[in-house]
């Protein structure tokens, strides 16, 4: 999925942070570092880029997700996370980033359309699509996103999150075309999603989506 480059992103720079620590033998910083890990361990399956979805696993996690738990912890990750919330400014940046994109990444996962039925593009992402038919298919995943309101409003708020996250100044710097295509889908999705077109459907159903694709 591409949200998950933008997050092993955040997560990578975590590591090249405490080998930094690490050249300066800050020993303490590094004992606070696994504590919170451990804390974060605890509470993964509130943690979109700490769990990630399958078919197997999405209903079993999705029941943990909006259990008492995990709804408690989304309000505020940090507050759960003590030994985190004692690391050095530049980490604990890092892991509050991932807290704002795991958030909506969660709920996306999780919430259903109005038949109880997988939104599309959780549908999309669970599927194992080949990466060369990729954007054609996501694409027809966003128009069916459209026909339910409340699959389209969970992924807007994420393709939200994610489009105000994409870097890039920094995705050049790299040249990593790679980042690079992910950005551009990235936007690409959230500028269907919020346009005039895409519309909802009072009866979404087979007929509607294939006159609407």
């Amino acid at each position: 999925m591409k949200i998950i480059k933008l997050l092993l992103t955040l997560l990578l720079s975590v590591t090249v942070t405490l080998a930094t620590h690490q050249d300066e033998n800050e020993e303490e910083v590094i004992r606070t570092l696994k504590q919170c890990e451990k804390d974060i361990e605890i509470n993964k399956n509130c943690i979109y880029g700490i769990v990630y979805f399958t078919k197997e696993n999405i209903e079993e996690i999705c029941t943990e997700y909006n259990g008492e738990k995990c709804q408690t912890f989304i309000k505020d990750p940090m507050a759960a996370l003590p030994a985190c919330q004692s690391l050095p400014e530049e980490l604990r940046s890092t892991y509050e980033q991932l807290f704002i994109i795991s958030k909506p990444s969660m709920a996306f996962f999780c919430q259903k359309d109005e038949n109880n039925e997988l939104c599309p593009l959780v549908e999309h992402e669970l599927s194992g699509n080949k990466k060369e038919k990729y954007d054609m298919d996501v694409m027809k995943a966003v128009k069916k996103t459209c026909l339910s309101k409340q699959c389209k409003a969970v992924a807007l708020n994420l393709y939200r999150v994610l489009n105000d996250s994409i870097n890039d100044e920094e995705a050049i710097l790299n040249e990593d075309q790679e980042v690079m295509k992910n950005n551009n889908i990235i936007r690409k999705i959230y500028q269907t999603l919020k346009s005039d077109n895409c519309t909802e459907s009072k009866n979404m159903n087979s007929e509607n989506i294939k006159e609407y694709l």
